[in-house]
């Protein structure tokens, strides 16, 4: 089975209580990986009812997000049941909760925005971004299908890997809490904007067809793995220290109807100037299609940035 095929057979789940969603989860995982000591624990200690709820459901989504980093037999059952538990149980596996997170909150975010913020922390050594948005509050959005869906999207970025695609760390709920934060690498160069501006055009005409095609090649992997991005501009690819880059913000605000898992804008809407006419009449969310459009805008974008445009852009 595919991927693409476990987010699509994935999407029909319907929702019933957490304490159903939890026996669920378990009895299903111990089914179909009855040889993994740390599933039948979570079983045997689910049994005595003396455990708490919430450690249980991030222990048996544990163990499932094991078997999938494992590549174990049985890996793409695994990712159905974490998917599916996930958004049942309103949680996330325990190794995606990241700790010894720093964040000077009082020096308020770097970026902000209708959708939210972004402060820059310290994640042991490493320089790392935390991102928030304001539609989701913990503590008002246990019972809410959309912050459901929303640590699924989580799970789903958690599961790629690709050199040109944005590289998940965890999450986040103390330092900014209510808010849980995404945590990702920092790229000090950030977006393909920001760099252009600081570059030559010398260091840009070698550049600049280097990142259409890492562009490229992102966007089909998304692709290949059913995912949308709808929101594809310079703005939203970042710029690594090695001046390489890497696709962000898709699919963690606006969620997948049946046909694609997801339609990626952050904010919810993709600008005018990057979207695909079908988008302004009839079309509801972006398709792999709009997507294919909005690249060949960010090529221009890129070329033209600065009204440094050169004979190449022809």
């Amino acid at each position: 089975m595919s991927f693409s095929t476990i987010l699509t057979s994935e999407s029909s789940i319907s929702v019933i209580a957490d304490a159903d969603w939890l026996r669920t989860t378990i009895t299903e995982a111990t089914n179909y990986f009855p040889s993994r000591t740390g599933i039948q624990s979570v079983a045997t200690d689910h049994s005595r009812g003396d455990s708490d709820p919430e450690q249980l459901a991030e222990r048996i989504l544990q163990e499932l997000q094991e078997i999938i980093d494992e590549q174990a037999e049985g890996r793409h059952d695994a990712l159905r049941l974490l998917l599916k538990g996930a958004r049942g149980l309103k949680t996330l596996p325990r190794s995606y909760f990241l700790q010894n997170i720093k964040c000077d909150r009082a020096a308020g975010p770097l970026i902000g925005s209708g959708f939210g913020s972004v402060y820059r922390g310290k994640w042991d050594s490493q320089d790392v971004a935390l991102k928030t948005f304001r539609a989701f509050i913990l503590y008002e959005h246990s019972n809410n299908e959309k912050f459901a869906a929303f640590l699924r999207e989580i799970i789903i970025w958690r599961q790629l890997n690709h050199p040109n695609i944005h590289k998940f760390l965890g999450v986040e709920n103390e330092v900014l809490f209510p808010r849980m934060a995404i945590v990702s690498h920092w790229e000090p160069h950030g977006n393909i904007n920001q760099t252009i501006r600081e570059l030559s055009l010398t260091d840009l005409t070698s550049l600049r067809p280097q990142w259409i095609l890492g562009i490229a090649l992102g966007l089909e992997y998304l692709h290949s793995h059913r995912i949308v991005h709808g929101d594809l501009r310079g703005d939203n690819i970042l710029v690594d220290e090695e001046l390489h880059i890497r696709l962000t913000d898709f699919g963690l605000t606006t969620l997948a109807d049946s046909k694609t898992r997801t339609n990626g804008s952050m904010s919810g809407q993709t600008p005018m100037a990057w979207a695909a006419v079908e988008l302004m009449y009839d079309l509801p969310r972006p398709n792999f299609a709009c997507d294919v459009y909005s690249f060949g805008c960010t090529c221009i974008e890129i070329y033209w940035r600065n009204g440094q445009a050169t004979q190449e852009v022809s």
